[in-house]
């Protein structure tokens, strides 16, 4: 059913997509949008390649929701290059390697704006930051560049300059660090679902109390991201990239779960993007097949058990944004099942196909996680069309040919080819994408999980396998079918780390 729904929604939203907006007459319907403001995260923010830049700023979802509104004077703290943190960039083809164009940030270029301004998304906010933090508590922390240390929440700031349309993306961060860093913790990556209610609710409540409509979104499955896809959890020959078979079967690499047990990756376990630069030392391969026989860090690797909990968890606050948001009458703005069917099957516009693969898909960004701005084009007119039907609104669509053809295309460069799975974060570009998403940094995750280790007995200690007395059999693997549902066959990334495993 699920699935169904998905495509109807983005076959029909394809029809509008490549849709001119000339000339369109703007209608609110029941909704007014006199004055439109934007609360979230850095989905909110327009944050792209790890990035809070204006260049990306100025087409954030929320300023082209405005834009095709009609609003002229969209207010946002826009951030001068390279951005804070640097923008990511292809720092060299071979290897192919994502670093931060700079070491020194940039600069805020509006923050004597007499007012709030009309996007107060704040990267790495969770919903309970939304309605209760008023400043920033670390490094990283962008509160301060947005709400500028006056005293008021995002909500407080929104709600201060008589919104009559809100626009609201949150509640990602309240599970999407536990991707992000490899570990599914209670109260450190994964917000408690009642304290993601209350918080949610004094949200949706509070704004449905001024009079103001409002959109908000849904929740995707988290394992979806391609900063989790790119690499398979397979070891491939590295002169074909397919996986290696013994017997048949391919062969994960070794990983070590947050519990400290050292095991084999299967294909419901999830290779994270940092993990590459260690992949390429051979680390995660087996001595026998020619790697350094020790195992990727649990801040590397999602396992099927986290995996399970994540997505877990991702459904119950859904279910708690459909309750709440729902009881309100906000505009649910299907997010979820809109990315879900991105990744299993993607859409064709004006025969360019876009999907969610890392660096070839056209929709995410360096980082793996955030859009690009054709991403964001199409998020726009996702909210757009939920808007319109929820309440007879008319907002005619964002129109996507500067994304693919135009002036802005250049600003969604991608990668083609298998190669693009051998793309290493560089540990400058991981912890920037840490601190944008407000998730503790490796060191402090390797920390916490061996506290949690010492609390509990060691597991006992996994064998390697053995190696085969011939050099293994090389298949190439059957093709991935482009009807995949999202989940455990879903695609992956064709190749793990890149040349000969360990020392030449």
């Amino acid at each position: 059913m699920r699935r169904n729904r998905s495509r109807v929604l983005v076959l029909a939203g394809a029809a509008l997509l490549l849709a001119g907006a000339a000339g369109a007459q703007v209608s609110g319907g029941a909704a007014n949008f006199a004055r439109i403001v934007a609360i979230g995260d850095s989905f909110g923010a327009g944050v792209s390649n790890a990035s809070i830049v204006e260049t990306h700023q100025r087409v954030s979802f929320p300023a082209l929701f405005a834009a095709q509104a009609g609003k002229t004077d969209f207010q946002q703290p826009l951030v001068s290059e390279p951005g804070i943190s640097p923008e990511l960039q292809l720092l060299s083809l071979s290897p192919l390697q994502l670093a931060p164009k700079a070491t020194t940030p940039g600069t805020p270029l509006n923050l004597g704006l007499p007012r709030p301004y009309d996007n107060l998304s704040v990267s790495g906010a969770t919903i309970c930051d939304l309605v209760e933090k008023t400043q920033s508590t670390g490094p990283g922390d962008a509160t301060d560049l947005v709400l500028r240390r006056i005293g008021a929440t995002q909500l407080g700031q929104a709600l201060a300059l008589q919104p009559t349309f809100v626009i609201t993306h949150i509640g990602g961060n309240d599970f999407l660090g536990a991707v992000l860093s490899g570990v599914a913790i209670p109260g450190v990556t994964l917000t408690p679902v009642e304290r993601f209610r209350s918080c949610y609710r004094s949200m949706v409540q509070a704004i449905a109390a001024s009079g103001a409509k409002m959109a908000v979104m849904t929740f995707p499955d988290p394992t979806i991201v391609s900063y989790a896809r790119a690499i398979s959890p397979f070891i491939p020959n590295p002169a074909t990239g397919a996986p290696i078979l013994i017997d048949g079967r391919p062969i994960g690499f070794l990983a070590q779960k947050t519990s400290g047990e050292i095991f084999q990756l299967g294909a419901d376990d999830f290779v994270l993007l940092p993990a590459a630069p260690l992949l390429a030392q051979g680390i995660g391969v087996p001595a026998a097949l020619g790697g350094t026989g020790l195992p990727l860090p649990t801040s590397v690797v999602l396992d099927r058990d986290e995996a399970a909990a994540v997505r877990a968890h991702a459904k119950a606050l859904d279910a708690v944004v459909r309750d709440e948001a729902g009881a309100v009458g906000a505009a649910i703005v299907e997010e979820g099942a809109w990315f879900e069917y991105l990744f299993a099957h993607g859409v064709s516009y004006g025969g360019n196909k876009v999907n969610l693969a890392f660096l070839t898909g056209g929709a995410v960004s360096y980082d793996g996680f955030h859009p690009t701005e054709l991403g964001y084009a199409l998020m726009a007119n996702l909210y757009i069309d939920a808007v319109n039907a929820k309440f007879g609104a008319k907002l005619p669509p964002v129109n996507l040919y500067p994304f693919f053809f135009g002036p802005r295309a250049g600003a969604s460069a991608m990668v083609s080819g298998a190669e693009a799975a051998l793309a290493e974060l560089t540990p400058e570009a991981e912890e920037n994408l840490r601190a944008l998403f407000g998730t503790p940094s490796r060191d402090e995750i390797d920390a916490l999980v061996e506290r949690l280790r010492t609390a509990t007995p060691e597991p006992p200690e996994v064998e390697e396998p053995e190696a085969p007395v011939e050099p293994p059999f090389v298949q190439e693997p059957e093709p991935v079918g482009g009807d995949s549902e999202p989940g455990d066959d879903a695609p992956r990334g064709p190749r793990g780390p890149r040349g000969q495993w360990g020392p030449e």
